[in-house]
């Protein structure tokens, strides 16, 4: 696994499904599955993700990033920016009320 190989692995991802523009989660889950991974696997034994050739989940939000930035199409929507930065605003907030030393 090489990063550029990676890179060539996700961005038909990102070109494919919208949905992982902007999670993290949703695009690891995709790029494991593409790869016939178990993603269960994936995400609690290094051993079987290194066994498989596997990226790490940084590794592949560090490098959605790096694509995002070279191609503004593969970026989320400004309606999902807005939504998760309300979310974000919300969780803030929360943690704010329960001392939860969250700094604004």
């Amino acid at each position: 696994m090489t990063f550029k190989t990676v890179e060539q692995e996700l961005k038909p991802i990102l070109e494919k499904y919208e949905s992982t523009r902007g999670d993290d989660m949703n695009l690891y889950v995709k790029y494991v599955n593409s790869r016939g991974g178990d993603i269960g696997k994936t995400l609690c034994d290094r051993k079987y993700r290194l066994s498989r050739g596997l990226a790490s989940y940084d590794t592949v939000s560090r490098i959605r990033r790096k694509i995002q930035a070279e191609n503004a199409g593969l970026r989320p929507s400004k309606e999902y920016i807005e939504k998760r930065k309300k979310a974000e605003a919300e969780y803030k907030k929360y943690a704010k009320e329960k001392g939860g030393g969250v700094n604004e």
